[in-house]
């Protein structure tokens, strides 16, 4: 692949990612729905059902110790 195929080919992937990033943002500053700034420590999900979801059961970790492989 020749020089000038390779640094178009870079520069269309980078332009690509600005223009994708640079809509999302826009997205997200004009208060339309956007998947940027969505997430929180409870994962990514859609904030209207977030509430409305059930609680979830405790989650209880397991220390590597105390596992065993069954044969």
């Amino acid at each position: 692949m020749t020089l000038w195929v390779q640094h178009t080919l870079v520069l269309g992937l980078v332009l690509f990612c600005v223009i994708f990033v640079a809509r999302g943002l826009m997205r997200t500053f004009s208060g339309k729905r956007s998947r940027m700034g969505n997430c929180c420590a409870k994962g990514c999900s859609d904030p209207t059902t977030a509430h409305s979801a059930p609680a979830a059961g405790q989650v209880v970790f397991v220390p590597s110790s105390a596992l065993r492989v069954r044969r």
